[in-house]
């Protein structure tokens, strides 16, 4: 009898266990969904023009002159420039 009851019962608390455990990952996923789009906020923050322009400013750096650039893409509309400060002091 005990065993029947016992089978009986079973799928039940399982199923419940389930739920909870159902309910304990959708909250994890929107949490680290949440972090995730707190990090990417934070990334474009810092990769901010004004934060690099603010940076370059407080290290007194000032704008390279033309002999010190090179476009990497001529045929793209940015102005895409790497620094050649690296290649005189060689």
């Amino acid at each position: 009898m005990a065993a029947v009851l016992i089978t009986s019962l079973a799928p039940g608390v399982a199923g419940i266990t389930a739920g909870y455990q159902i309910q304990a990952l959708k909250q994890e996923r929107q949490r680290l969904l949440d972090e995730r789009r707190g990090l990417e906020v934070q990334e474009a923050r810092l990769r901010g023009s004004q934060r690099l322009h603010q940076l370059a400013k407080d290290q007194n750096m000032g704008s390279p002159k033309a002999d010190q650039m090179v476009r990497l893409n001529p045929s793209a509309g940015d102005a895409t420039v790497a620094s050649l400060a690296s290649e005189k002091t060689k």
